[in-house]
């Protein structure tokens, strides 16, 4: 290890096992063979060189190049270097954490660490070890998140912990809980996702670490790492319509119209959906700057069993954003194609054609519908709306698909 700082360096090399003493100012021990050299200054150099032979150590030091009694100039060099070891490198944490938790319990290494310098990796390496060594409470756990993000300034240190915590084997839901609201104690969109993504690895997701979840990507900035955080909740059964709102709300407020695609193409390969999800997922397509996202998206959730007549007042409004008449006309037609389409569906297809603005398109739409369905009352009246004004040539051949329906 190696600090360097202005004119100030220092350089700690070992090799080999070595105990500190009690009193952790002294090396206690050494195996044979095993060698440790301390070494400061740029120009004006000490240096210190502990060997393990036979049982015993031996020690020499040297100051600018000449040779110096060990006693009491060397002892205090080596006593210094150890202090700053200890508070700066993470060095000896397992064994210092274990000797504390004997003596104290969790409280004395919680002490301790109020002694260690700033450094977030140094804590970040005692949080790990007191994580992994003492019993894992509920009120333990929240000492140390509670700690952790005023003590720490390092998103990755932060993260890294967090993520160690969620994958111990005694973590409960109301820890992965705690987590994710510690979460918001970091400012990286990476850090944070990777944190979040770590506390849903269950399935299924309980309603609580959702919600949890949800709450906190509401500070992440970045629509790809926000994408793929929502997509881990929506595939691990954490979207249901007591968290649809929160969902959606964060969908739309998103600025990439592919990554909200992403997102509630995710949502439509979960099955059916409740009819509160499939109408809010919907709802989310408006926010989509990009026809041709909001015509997959709307596309996917058809083939998904995403457009019912509780939905279709929500489809309709949101397919009626598509500024594409080809986007549009896609998203229509494939509402015409599903093997069942009822009266008010059948009517919202209607009354949403007459919004595209492409003759061809709308005409072939229009045939379309003629060919599936028996167009009368309402609907009808809505098709010969949609018909008029598409020019001589497609207004006729329309309306002369209306007419053979009729003939059958």
């Amino acid at each position: 290890m190696t600090w360097s700082d202005g004119g100030q360096k220092l350089s700690v090399k070992w090799k080999g096992a070595f105990t500190l003493s009690d009193d952790e100012k002294d090396i206690a021990s050494m195996e044979d063979g095993a060698t440790l050299t301390i070494a400061d200054g740029l120009v004006f150099k000490s240096e210190l060189q502990l060997r393990g032979v036979n049982g015993r150590i031996e020690r020499s030091f040297s100051k600018n190049g000449s040779r110096r009694e060990y006693e009491p100039e060397g002892r205090a060099f080596l006593a210094a270097t150890l202090d700053r070891l200890i508070k700066t490198s993470g060095l000896f944490a397992r064994e210092r954490v274990a000797k504390f938790l004997k003596r104290g319990g969790p409280d004395a290494v919680l002490a301790e660490i109020d002694k260690l310098g700033d450094s977030s990796y140094t804590h970040r390496i005692y949080y790990s070890e007191l994580a992994r060594q003492a019993e894992l409470s509920a009120s333990l756990l929240t000492r140390i998140l509670q700690r952790a993000p005023a003590e720490m300034s390092s998103d990755y240190d932060k993260a890294t912990l967090f993520i160690m915590i969620a994958r111990l084997p005694a973590v409960t839901e109301s820890h992965r809980v705690q987590v994710a609201r510690a979460v918001q104690s970091i400012s990286s969109d990476y850090d944070q996702r990777r944190t979040l993504t770590a506390i849903m690895d269950v399935r299924p997701l309980p309603a609580s670490v959702a919600a949890a979840v949800l709450d906190a990507a509401g500070s992440i900035s970045s629509s790809y790492d926000r994408s793929l955080v929502l997509t881990e909740v929506a595939e691990r059964g954490g979207l249901t319509p007591a968290t649809s709102t929160a969902f959606m709300s964060l969908v739309r407020s998103m600025g990439s119209s592919y990554e909200q695609r992403r997102v509630l193409t995710a949502v439509s390969k979960q099955g059916a959906l409740p009819a509160a999800v499939a109408a809010e997922a919907i709802k989310s397509t408006g926010s989509m700057s990009s026809s041709y996202d909001q015509a997959e998206t709307l596309i996917k959730l058809i083939d998904n069993g995403g457009l019912s007549d509780a939905s279709a007042d929500a489809f309709f409004q949101s397919a009626s954003q598509i500024s594409s008449s080809y986007e549009l006309s896609r998203v229509l037609r494939r509402a015409v194609d599903q093997s069942a389409m009822s009266d008010r569906i059948l009517e919202g297809v209607l009354r949403t054609a007459a919004r595209i603005g492409s003759g061809h398109e709308r005409a072939n739409l229009l045939e379309a519908v003629a060919n599936k369905a028996r167009v009368n009352g309402n609907a009808r009246q809505l098709y010969v709306a949609a018909a008029k004004g598409l020019g001589s040539f497609d207004e006729n051949r329309a309306l002369a698909a209306l007419v053979r329906s009729e003939a059958k």
